[in-house]
This record gives C-alpha cells, structure tokens and sequence, in this order.
C-alpha cells in the first residue's frame, strides 16, 4: 500500500479537471480509499469507482479517496503531452486571401 506521504487528496489533485479525469479513467489508473473511521485501506482502479457514480471522489461520507503521488505525475504529464500535440499553422502557410489595409472598406 502506499505511504501516506506518497498520497494526494483526489478531489484537490484532480479538482474537477476534465483532462485529468480522462486520462485516469484511460490509464486505469489506482484510487487509494481510506475508511474514515476504521482507517481500512483498499486500492480500486478508478474506472470502476467512476463506473459506479461520476463524481465519486466528492462523496467522501465514509471513505476519503486518495491518488498515488506517481500515478499523479503520469497523468499530469500526459496532460501537458496531449496539451502540445497539435500543429499550429506555420507563419509559412499563405494559402487563403490576404488583404492589406489599402484594401480594407472601413464603411465609415
């Protein structure tokens, strides 16, 4: 089981971000989940707690849930990767109209 310095909060770590929470459920990534009273400690993968409610991770009444230190990193990682895959247009591209200012009708 993970230490508990190794472990962060799920609902703060991933605050209801849309990437984040899709690339857990893409990863199958492990939720840490600690019983507040007994301090039992179990690891599910997110998909099924996802699986079972959406939002999972703020309903905390009986269990905290928690995300490996790691696991975390990866996901932030894969963010910032997905984040530049894309392929700005060149200032190169000179395809489509072009007009100056000489050919711009201001209509005032």
């Amino acid at each position: 089981m993970a230490e508990e310095s190794s472990i962060l909060l799920l609902r703060e770590a991933i605050a209801n971000n849309k990437d984040y929470i899709d690339l857990s459920l893409s990863e199958n990534i492990a939720v840490v989940c600690v019983n507040r009273e007994t301090k039992a400690k179990k690891l599910i993968s997110f998909t099924n707690m996802y699986g079972n409610n959406k939002e999972f991770w703020l309903l905390n009444k009986t269990w905290e849930y928690y995300i490996k230190a790691e696991d975390f990193k990866k996901i932030q990682e894969l963010a910032i990767k997905s984040e530049t895959n894309y392929e700005p247009l060149s200032s190169s591209d000179e395809s489509g109209p072009k007009e100056t200012m000489a050919e711009i009708d201001v209509g005032f």
